[in-house]
């Protein structure tokens, strides 16, 4: 199951994007720290419930960021 952000372009930082996502095991909205720049994949604990996140972040040709975020392990 993929949870997209909940991106609304209104704001910039200069240095994290503060993005909200459901937590894939709690359902609670949470905002890590992503920075701007960030790329690839990486695993982050979700700040209530401390499950694993695995977000994965990548760019499309023209330069639109995209970011999914899924369970890091199941159960």
């Amino acid at each position: 199951m993929d949870w997209q952000a909940d991106e609304s372009d209104d704001t910039s930082h200069s240095d994290a994007e503060d993005t909200q996502f459901m937590c894939p095991y709690c359902w609670q909205l949470v905002s890590p720290p992503l920075e701007e720049d960030l790329e690839g994949e990486l695993v982050w604990d979700c700040e209530v419930c401390c499950r694993p996140w695995l977000i994965h972040i990548s760019y499309d040709l023209g330069g639109e960021r995209s970011i999914e975020v899924t369970r890091a392990q199941n159960g």
